[in-house]
């Protein structure tokens, strides 16, 4: 093996990149997650800015639950957070912007500090002075570019409700974001001791006080988190701590690895083929020594023994360079990460990533080597002499086929056991052996249509070069299986994103007209319900408001089993991590109908019941007649489950998971969120006008809302099409893998033909037909799943209608198509190139 082996890396260059590409994108994934997740508990409180953060929205903080965690020796920093609309000021300013109001008191960070542009200490940038004209204002920080988009410079006045501010600076880090960058709106800071001259704090407005804790240093969080839950029972905080400071980040972060690893050992899987064709292609150069060596008394096992090594050896190589691209791209990736992020990565090295790519990629190596491997060694040495001319494929043995799917099975228990999400994982696995099953069933059909062109005369009388090109796809040891499978896996990936993309584009532009309103109004007071209807009503173009009453809840029990120990679907455990949106109806909306049990009478007056989405109640595992308790302004409320409903989310209505019925919410303090459509000439008007009259009124234009989701849905598809590309890289090299593994037989063919006549131009012609064919087969099948799998995504996942984006299919089909020409003649020139002499007088 070790004599072998110096003779260079000639042959195997392919079988290297294969495998190192796999092993890099898994290492690089697992490598980058750990990074992120290790600098999320680096700077875990100053991401938080504090040991504890309570949050509660609606309700201060009691003066006995302030004089409990003073006795417990807790400074205590308070804040609020209110989305509400920035107004510049002056001729040339910009429009008004929804913004994340935060205040800071002095207190505020307990752990790190914030970065301003132009630098400044915090509190200078919010404290109240007197500005450049003589007037004291407050401060304002605004989130980088906020200030662009507002039209404001230094020192400009941005009015929030009823304070005029002076914009101070650009607040680049905020200490106790949770190191969380996605939010509905920009931030807005100003100091705490402002916010009550604002007039936004009004009741029942949506206003989350948030209260920042730092312990003293012999108390844990535990007991903290124990004592608290005894002490106030009902406070209704959310506690978010140093532990888990930023959870949001995390479960992304976790989501996001789990698929572009999933997309790694897709790679993986398609490069196990270039491995295979490169083993079988590297032992097809060593026939003649293995006959030889078996001749003069080398044992099978000895053969079988020095070969494994041999390929063993390359394996590891190529996982080293995998694991070294894996391990730098965390460093690689850390600037634009961290500046999105808003804190620093743990750019050390992470064995735990690099250690699980390593076994990924040698287990990968070993189960498409092996079975090369065994075949050579089940050849007795005769036959392996007439490798060239007369291939024979070796029967299978059952040890062989056990040894191999036992390492298949291995690499399935090894992915399902160490992801994030088993279930997702086993799916995955499940839906990779059907696609192998799959391209397989349509490979065996397209060989067969092979074969039965080239013996067809109507087909191919007087086309020698199409009667040869058709042969090669059906020929024994064609690639035409490997190089469907290799290159469909990525072209079909890559069909159902631009199917689900083209799809998303489309509905936008057909929904936004016909169905969504132009505006949502949030935190519309009761006493202004009628005035802001009337105003808007009033508007050329405009629409007459329809207005929802609004309160925000948390569940705390389903079916008298506290929330956090309830047993529910985990597609719907994001609904007991926070506070929900809940309303009171007397009749059901329109775009909604019952799925379970029934409506209450408009007249209904009884104990509280309640109605939710039918999904939701699903994931609940609940029943009509269960119960369901959410504590509204600290205040435990168990209704029972009197109606499911299915509702029509697509028309960006307002829609609520929980309605409760007539007699409960109407007593609580409460606002009102209300859409409208105008025509697009009454935009404007309706915007402006709204926002002068109702300064504490939130005002989201839905086409800017939109635009944003685009934009999001355009850079994850963009990124999901890279990681698909990687798997079509994969491919590629699949291709190139077979080119090599049959180089030594094209180079024995264009011998042949030269002497019978040929020309070098004939051949590549031949030999451009039959890759193009190939090609072409391999898109139009990638293209047909990739339909059948964007359409499922599209109308099941997604609930959008389908319609075939056929510009999108011609593209894949083209790339797939035009790839396969392109390594196929690549391939070919070498082989064409050999002259006929040298060959025969060596024969």
């Amino acid at each position: 093996a070790a004599r072998e082996l110096r003779a260079g890396l000639g042959g195997f260059r392919i079988f290297i990149a294969s495998l190192a590409l796999g092993v890099g994108a898994i290492a690089a994934v697992g490598s980058v997650s750990s990074a992120v997740t290790g600098g999320l508990q680096g700077d875990a409180r100053e991401l938080l800015g504090a040991d504890v953060e309570l949050e509660r929205v609606y309700q201060p903080m009691a003066p006995d639950e302030r004089a409990w965690l003073r006795a417990r020796g807790a400074l205590v920093s308070d804040s609020v957070e209110i989305r509400t609309m920035a107004r510049p000021q002056g001729d040339d300013a910009g429009r008004p912007r929804l913004v994340e109001l935060k205040s800071a008191d002095a207190l505020f960070p307990f752990y790190g500090a914030a970065e301003i542009a132009p630098p400044q200490p915090l509190r200078q940038g919010l404290e109240k002075r007197a500005e450049a004209d003589g007037v004291a204002r407050w401060g304002v920080l605004l989130a980088s570019g906020l200030a662009s988009l507002l039209k404001v410079e230094l020192g400009d006045v941005v009015r929030i409700g009823e304070v005029d501010y002076a914009y101070r600076g650009d607040l680049i880090v905020e200490p106790g974001r949770g190191g969380s960058p996605f939010a509905l709106a920009p931030r807005a800071m100003v100091a705490q001791a402002s916010v009550a001259e604002t007039g936004l704090i009004r009741l029942g407005s949506l206003i989350e006080y948030e209260y920042g804790l730092k312990l003293p240093a012999d108390d844990t969080l535990a007991q903290f988190r124990a004592d608290l839950a005894a002490a106030f029972p009902e406070a209704g905080f959310q506690i978010r701590d140093f532990s888990n400071a930023s959870p949001g980040v995390a479960r992304i972060v976790e989501r996001v690895a789990l698929f572009l690893t999933l997309v790694g050992l897709t790679a993986l899987l398609v490069g196990g083929l270039g491995v295979s064709h490169a083993t079988r292609a590297f032992l097809a150069g060593r026939a003649r020594s293995i006959a030889t060596l078996k001749c003069v008394g080398a044992p099978n096992a000895l053969i079988f023994r020095t070969y494994l090594l041999q390929i063993l050896t390359l394996a590891a190589l190529a996982t080293v360079i995998g694991l070294i691209l894996g391990a730098v791209a965390p460093f690689a990736l850390a600037g634009g990460l961290s500046g999105a992020l808003g804190f620093t990565l743990d750019l050390a090295p992470h064995p735990g990533p690099l250690a699980l790519a390593a076994v990924f990629g040698m287990l990968t190596a070993l189960a498409f080597a092996y079975w090369p491997l065994a075949r050579a060694r089940a050849i007795p040495a005769a036959r392996l002499f007439r490798e060239t001319v007369a291939p024979e494929n070796a029967k299978a043995q059952t040890r062989d086929l056990l040894i191999v799917a036992g390492i298949g099975l291995t690499l399935a228990a090894i992915t399902v056991l160490t992801a994030i999400q088993p279930q997702i994982a086993a799916a995955f696995i499940v839906g990779a052996a059907l696609a192998v099953i799959g391209f397989r069933v349509f490979a065996l059909g397209a060989t067969r249509l092979a074969k039965s062109a080239s013996r067809s005369h109507a087909i191919v009388a007087g086309r020698p070069g199409l009667r040869q090109a058709l042969a090669n796809l059906h020929r024994p040891g064609a690639a035409t299986p490997d190089v469907i499978l290799a290159l469909g896996v990525g072209l079909t990936v890559l069909a159902a994103i631009a199917q689900i993309e083209t799809n998303l584009a489309e509905e936008v532009e057909r929904g936004i007209p016909d169905q969504a309103p132009s505006f949502y109004f949030i935190d519309i007071q009761t006493d202004q319900r009628d005035a802001l209807k009337d105003l808007v009503g009033s508007i050329p173009g405009a629409e007459t408001p329809d207005t929802t009453p609004m309160i925000r809840g948390r569940i705390t029990a389903i079916k008298g089993v506290p929330a956090a120990d309830a047993v529910i679907d985990k597609e719907f455990a994001w609904a007991i991590r926070g506070d929900r949106g809940l309303t009171y109806e007397y009749e059901l909306p329109e775009n909604q109908t019952v799925a379970r049990g029934a409506w209450w009478p408009r007249d209904y007056d009884g104990p509280p019941i309640v109605s939710m989405t039918e999904g939701m109640a699903a994931g609940f595992g609940m029943a009509i007649g269960d119960t369901v308790t959410l504590n509204v302004l600290g205040r435990n409320i168990t209704a029972e489950l009197a109606a499911t409903r299915d509702v029509d989310w697509g028309g960006l209505q307002q829609n609520f998971t929980f309605m409760f019925a007539p007699g409960v919410l109407e007593r609580a303090p409460h606002t009102h969120i209300a859409t409208v459509k105008t025509s697009m000439e009454a935009e404007t008007a309706v915007f402006e006008r709204v926002t002068d009259a109702f300064p504490n009124v939130s005002v989201i234009p839905v086409r800017e809302a939109l635009a944003l989701v685009t934009e999001a849905s355009t850079k994850l598809a963009a990124a999901v099409r890279v990681t698909a590309a990687v798997t079509l890289v994969a491919g590629v090299l699949v291709l190139a893998g077979a080119i090599a593994a049959g180089h030594r037989r094209r180079v024995y063919e264009a011998v042949v033909m030269k002497v019978l006549g040929a020309t070098r131009g004939d051949m590549l012609r031949s030999h451009l037909t039959e890759f193009g064919a190939l090609g072409l087969v391999t898109a139009v099948i990638a293209a047909g799943i990739g339909i059948v799998a964007g359409w499922a995504v599209v109308e099941f996942v997604l609930f959008v209608e389908f319609r075939v984006a056929f510009g999108a299919v011609a593209a894949s089909a083209g790339i797939g198509a035009l790839a396969t020409l392109i390594a196929g003649a690549a391939g070919s020139w070498t082989a064409l190139g050999r002259k006929a002499a040298p060959l025969l007088r060596n024969d």
